[in-house]
């Protein structure tokens, strides 16, 4: 085509919009469609609409959409570019800063203002862009591009990153750019990154020629109507390369008068003759993005399955559910939805753990190639109930039904038996059944929300969203924000056909018979499989019940049990019986659950029990009220410690919230414990008249008169009868609590004294029930008692079933609400106990369901006064003390390194142990239990340097108290040797290392063989395998957590009551002025590279030095010095490279040459000194070996000195001309070294085995 005939001048003018990346399959067609039109009019004009890049096809977007933006600069050469909403992806910043930088063409954006993280938009972009055919002849003409952002971006992409900026009205923008052009473009092109079926008639003034669109993914060529009636035409060519808008513009140079060619869209499929250069490139960007993509973004624990094989599109799958969260977690970055959906049909492989469980960028492709948007719509409950019934599929389908993944917060029943469109029974939303008439907002991928695969109820909803995101983009970004994943083994839809017809009547009677079959109780792959369901009615088990697990190779009813039984004669009428139906498989996953009016001829007379509560409110409050709801006809009794040796939001307000919580509970009554006297007997009676439950104990007695201190027992009507309620406080009250708060008085033995009020209370016709609650231990003394219904227990933390020395039901709790005790009995017409029921409900796993209550208030409330009192400042830090962190820089990644901050928490549980009065050696403290570093900047407006109580508590949030424990040195040396951590196959954990703080003693390590080479006392003593010494640990430590077996094998266990947190700020509040960071190593690593246990004149000594440097921002030594008998033998580098995981950070290999010994005598010592000089001038010794001269070759001597204390290197000693022999290594450095390596040998070998 000639661009010139006369005085006409012809335009080609292409344009394409929406390519998003897509390198592979658009490419090469699109250039070799504008190859083909440049070649055809030297006066060609080529554009894009926007969304070049985003939303990116794999091959670009793995490479940061950079092969994009070459394509278009360098290949295609293109004119200009409208923004498009996905270049705003990644926030304005990298619009300005790298997507208009790297590109030399002008983005166009006539109504974007305003700035983002300092940059200008006017700045950065361009309101139209004019290309001028035939410039500088006399047929030189001018064509302007407007081109405008879609308005919805603020909604499609990241607020933040588009922050302070303002997408105007295309129309308002395009119109008032246009007024001021006419004098300068004879034709005027809007081109909007907006869908062409959404254009306005009219909208556009007459100024405009022809319209460009987008966004949509639409192919359309047609046409709209200016302001003043003007048909004009439109164009939107498709996406992903696959069309070239196009337009011909013929003017008359001469007259001005526009011709407009018939619009087109020309299809790009079948173009592909590109330049050899052209190809050579794309392939190598397809070769860097395999490589890119094998780059990790996150982490999985395990398999993440779709149905079997793969090709199960009819069952619930765990990937299904976890790409269900995916889009709801999408979609909430920049819309509000309420549940997410995938299709099966558009998860195209499983995730799978391999070696490692990484997950690579081409994982995610794999698994969601088709680069759907996710995008949201708004469905009643009763339209969402529709769309589940749609998964059974149209009759004679060849999938007969297509399960959903759905987001983890809804689940439903269904009847697999019932007719077509009848098969849901119940759909819940968050724990609640879902309200028909709700509107709720569902996430989604296009594919679904335009009805595909059946589902045909989302095009029936309302305020349909598009967001714009890739489905594989936000998958991406969930693993990098959420890694490692896990899969979720929960069914949740559940097949349930009621045989007998009344599972889901109101009321049941005794004796009735319950059937029903049930599936879909199983996964079809590789999962976990449970073998059995088990059935309880109010908390008494009916029955379990075999689930078949034969795979249902289309549907979702894999997994299925029938279950039959009949409630027994003998319960009691209960309002609101619960029945329960749950997997026997390790979860206990509640997959059924009813409650009725069971209706009986026996009346129910039930009791609730903690014990030792110790003020936790906010853990376990809500949870334990939440459950006593299923019977509020229950007591609520306590068996003591209700306040005393509480977490922080409860003691920073003297515990005076716990008791508010206890009051809103409905606490009946409580023995006196131990901790409610912690502070004296005026606290106790201040606290006592605030709290509307009586305390009991019936061994409390004034010495003189030999009356009780308090009321023995109480009466108090329960479900219709008088209850009886006996106290006792502990035996060993007197050395739990400081004498004076005792003076006076005398406790006697709780058994005897509760057995004696019982006698009397039995005599009492007015009393219906006797009922025990002690505060001691259960299977001590509760077995003793004598005369009760019922008896609890408490003050050692245990749990216990059993039985008192007459038959009742004895039950101890725990502690800290982590057990609810449970008794109910069937009463007869003459008050005869006919049947009962015990149970110790565990709170683990559980999570309350009442939603906002008195006591939830109460809590909330707690929490924000203890941020409040929490800035009481409590010491002073002159640096900060950390944890370990790992090359990474996470702040308390590396578990596997001493640290300033393990140590220090050491030293205060030892401090505080020895201030309670008991011998302690030694203190561990695992490095799991430090949750913050304290930081010397301030952390509000406390001031640098400044520790908070709430910093404080930051730090050890768990709670756990002091405790005791009598060990022997080779069980010391187990602990030690228990931070190598291992798998039960002899495989490392994840954190190999868990590296413990210590206080009261140091060690040596080889980190080569995994032993423990020596330790010595605070003393530089060495330790003895055979002695016994005392050590405190947290509660969690001193369980054997973390599997630090070895605490186990101790004696004479002790629960201080301390809690961990109140002896570390005790700790700090007694420290004289601002405390600063020990740096010196308390555990060394040594290698022996060599052989050094004896030495002659010339010998090499090699050994490999580590652990010389903690992980942070603490002062690392940078060389070693090595001395033998004063004499530098040689200076060596440290290494101060981290060591992810593992305690070797700060290393060095030393290698030194033995002197000449002629000059020393037999019995003369020497000493090896390895060391280096701190910050402050001073010589830190990390080895001080002692070597004997002995010319028989030598026997081991007397210890050595200390090694890790600082100290002077020894003078030579003066020759004597004694007979020169070998210098043996004295029982010092090495006195642990056959027994420990041996011992430690033994360790791995148990491990391996």
């Amino acid at each position: 085509m000639l661009s010139v005939d006369g005085t006409l001048v012809t335009v080609d003018v292409g344009f394409f919009s929406d390519f998003h990346g897509q390198l592979a399959n658009g490419a090469t067609g699109l250039m070799c469609a504008v190859d083909t039109m440049r070649a055809a009019n030297p006066d060609t004009v080529i554009l894009s609409n926007g969304d070049s890049i985003g939303g990116s096809a794999f091959e670009s977007a793995v490479l940061g959409d950079d092969p994009t933006l070459e394509f278009l600069n360098d290949w295609l050469k293109i004119d200009a570019s409208v923004l498009g909403n996905h270049e705003f992806d990644k926030g304005f910043e990298d619009v300005a800063t790298r997507v208009t930088v790297d590109t030399d063409f002008p983005w166009l954006s006539a109504n974007l203002s305003g700035s983002n993280s300092g940059y200008n938009a006017d700045d950065v972009t361009d309101d139209y862009f004019l290309y001028t055919a035939q410039e500088g002849t006399e047929n030189e003409v001018t064509i302007a591009f407007i081109g405008t952002t879609t308005p919805e971006t603020p909604t499609l992409v990241s607020a933040s990153g588009v922050a302070g900026l303002t997408f105007g009205n295309i129309y308002e923008s395009t119109n008032a750019v246009a007024a001021t052009l006419t004098d300068q473009a004879d034709v005027i092109i809007a081109m909007t990154h907006y869908g062409s079926a959404a254009l306005t008639a009219g909208g556009f003034s007459d100024d405009i020629d022809a319209v460009f669109t987008g966004h949509t993914h639409r192919h359309y060529v047609g046409t709209t109507t200016t302001a003043g009636g003007t048909e004009i035409p439109v164009i939107e060519p498709s996406d992903y390369g696959s069309g070239l808008g196009h337009i011909e513009v013929t003017i008359d140079s001469a007259t001005g008068d526009v011709t407009l060619g018939a619009a087109s869209v020309i299809d790009t499929s079948e173009c592909a003759a590109v330049s050899d250069g052209f190809s050579t490139w794309l392939a190598g960007i397809l070769a860097a993005s395999e490589t890119a993509g094998a780059q990790a973004i996150g982490s999985i624990t395990d398999d993440l399955l779709r149905g079997t094989k793969g090709g199960n599109r009819g069952t619930e799958s765990t990937i299904g559910n976890f790409l269900g969260n995916v889009a709801l977690w999408q979609a909430n970055l920049t819309q509000t939805a309420d549940i997410g959906v995938i299709n099966p049909g558009g998860i195209r492989a499983d995730f799978l753990y391999g070696e490692d469980g990484t997950v690579t960028y081409a994982d995610a492709f794999e698994v969601q190639p088709f680069g759907n948007t996710v995008g949201v719509v708004d469905l009643t409950g009763a339209q969402f109930v529709a769309l589940l019934e749609q998964q059974w599929q149209e009759e004679g389908a060849s999938r007969p039904m297509l399960r959903l993944g759905l987001s983890d917060n809804v689940s439903y029943e269904y009847d697999p038996a019932a007719p077509r469109g009848e098969h849901i029974i119940q759909v819940y939303i968050d724990g609640a059944p879902i309200d028909l008439t709700a509107t709720y907002t569902v996430a989604s991928n296009n594919f679904l929300l335009e009805g595909s695969d059946g589902f045909s109820v989302f095009t029936e909803g309302t305020n349909h969203v598009d967001t714009g995101m890739i489905d594989v983009d936000g998958l991406i970004a969930y693993f990098e924000a959420n890694s490692p994943v896990s899969p979720d083994y929960t069914q949740y839809s559940i097949g349930i056909t009621d045989v007998a017809g009344n599972l889901n009547d109101t009321t049941v009677s005794a004796g009735d018979s319950f059937e029903f079959l049930l599936s879909s109780l199983l996964f079809t792959n590789d999962e976990p499989v449970a073998t059995e369901v088990t059935v309880l009615l109010e908390g008494r088990e009916m029955g379990t019940f075999e689930i078949d697990a034969t795979v249902e190779e289309s549907t979702d009813d894999t997994g299925k049990a029938h279950v039959k039984f009949t409630i027994p004669e003998t319960l009691p009428q209960i309002e609101g019986a619960r029945l329960d139906v749950s997997l026997v498989d390790g979860t206990g996953q509640q997959i059924l659950s009813r409650s009725y009016l069971l209706e009986s001829e026996y009346t129910e007379l039930a009791f609730y029990n903690i014990t030792d509560f110790h003020g936790r409110i906010v853990e376990a409050a809500a949870d334990l009220q939440c459950l006593m709801t299923d019977n509020p006809n229950a007591a609520f009794t306590s068996s003591g410690d209700n306040i005393g040796a509480t977490t922080f939001v409860s003691a920073v307000a003297n515990d005076i919230p716990t008791i508010d919580v206890l009051n809103a509970m409905g606490l009946d009554v409580s023995s006196l414990g131990n901790h409610e006297l912690d502070k004296g007997w005026d606290d106790f009676y201040a606290k006592d008249d605030l709290a509307n439950w009586p305390h009991v104990a019936a061994n409390l007695f004034h010495a003189d008169s030999m009356e009780p201190v308090l009321d023995t027992h109480v009466v108090l009507e329960v479900n219709g009868y008088q209850v009886a309620f006996v106290g006792a406080v502990p035996l060993t009250l007197p050395d739990k609590i400081s004498p004076d708060i005792l003076e006076g008085m005398v406790v006697t033995d709780p058994a005897a004294a509760m057995n004696e009020v019982a006698a009397e209370l039995a005599n009492n016709d007015e009393i219906d029930f006797i009922v025990g609650l002690m505060h001691d231990d259960a299977a001590t003394f509760g077995t003793q008692l004598v005369g009760f219904d019922l008896a609890f227990g408490g003050d050692s933390h245990f749990t216990y079933e059993g039985t008192t020395a007459d038959g009742a039901p004895l039950l101890q709790a725990g502690q800290y609400g982590e057990h609810l005790a449970y008794v109910s009995f069937s009463v007869d017409a003459e008050g005869t106990i006919v049947a009962t029921h015990t149970e110790l409900i565990s709170l683990d796993g559980y999570s309350s369901t009442c939603g906002e209550t008195e006591v939830t208030q109460i809590v909330a409330e707690a929490v924000a006064e203890a941020s409040i009192l929490g800035a009481e400042p409590i010491a002073e830090i002159t640096a900060d003390i950390n944890r370990g962190q790992n090359s990474d820089g996470a702040p308390g990644g590396n578990r596997g390194t001493e640290s300033t901050l393990g140590n220090l928490i050491a030293d205060a549980h030892l401090w505080a142990a020895q201030q309670y009065g008991t011998d302690v050696d030694f203190a561990f403290m695992n490095p799991g239990g430090l949750r913050a570093d304290l930081t010397y900047a301030a952390s509000g407006d406390e001031g640098d340097g400044v520790v908070t109580y709430e910093e404080a508590a930051n730090v050890q949030p768990f709670g756990n108290t002091l405790m005791t424990v009598d060990l022997l040195g080779e069980d010391i040396i187990g602990i030690l040797l228990e931070q190598w951590q291992y798998n039960d196959d002899g495989t490392p954990k994840s954190r190999p290392f868990l590296a413990l703080g210590v206080s009261g003693l140091t060690y040596e390590y080889d980190p080569a063989s995994e032993t423990i080479l020596a330790v010595y006392l605070a003393d530089g003593s060495p330790l003895d395998p055979a002695a016994t010494y005392t050590v405190v640990a947290n509660s969690f430590l001193a369980a054997g957590g973390d599997g630090f077996a070895s605490f186990l094998e101790g004696t004479n266990v002790r629960d201080t009551g301390m809690i961990d947190l109140t002896a570390t700020v005790s700790y700090l509040e007694a420290q004289d002025g601002p405390i600063s960071p020990d740096y010196t190593q308390r555990s060394i690593g040594i290698t022996d590279l060599g052989d050094s246990d004896s030495i002659t004149t010339g010998d090499v000594i090699k050994l490999h030095i580590s652990s010389l440097s903690f992980t942070t921002n603490e002062p690392k030594p940078t060389e070693l010095t090595v001395m033998f008998d004063g004499q530098v033998l040689g200076t060596f580098p440290v290494d101060n490279t981290i060591t992810d995981n593992l305690n070797e950070t700060g290393q060095a290999t030393i290698e030194v040459t033995v002197p000449d010994l002629s000059g020393y005598a037999e019995g003369d010592e020497v000493s090896f000194v390895i060391g280096y000089e701190d910050a402050e001038g001073n010589f830190v010794e990390v080895l001080h070996w002692v070597y004997e001269m002995d010319g028989k070759g030598g026997t081991p001597g007397k210890p050595g000195t200390d090694p890790g204390k600082p100290g002077k290197p020894g003078k030579p000693l003066p020759p004597t001309g004694a007979d020169v022999g070998s210098m043996p290594l004295l029982a010092g450095g090495f006195v642990l070294l056959g027994a420990a390596a041996l011992w430690g040998a033994q360790r791995r070998q148990d491990v391996t085995l």
